[in-house]
């Protein structure tokens, strides 16, 4: 899921505490590699380098998924986070 934090009322570090005190584990997969410590180090990589992927980093949460979700986890999930960040 893809939410503009600055047009949020809540900041990304909120909405993942808010969400963990409801038993609800929101996740970012998808960090950029040449953010990561060992590409910074070996290759120089720096924040700018790739602004398409650091963008959709910025925005990009994951949302629970798994095999035993219920319905009513979904439902729950979707109100909570449409109250935290509208």
């Amino acid at each position: 899921m893809l939410i503009d934090f600055k047009k949020s009322r809540a900041s990304r570090k909120f909405l993942f505490k808010k969400m963990k005190n409801n038993n609800i584990n929101l996740q970012v997969h998808y960090i950029p590699i040449h953010l990561q410590p060992y590409y910074r180090k070996n290759y120089g990589f720096k924040n700018g380098d790739f602004p398409v992927a650091e963008k959709f980093y910025e925005k990009e949460i994951t949302l629970p998924i798994y095999f035993s979700l219920k319905e009513h986890q979904i439902y729950k999930t979707i109100k909570l986070i449409k109250k935290l960040i509208l």
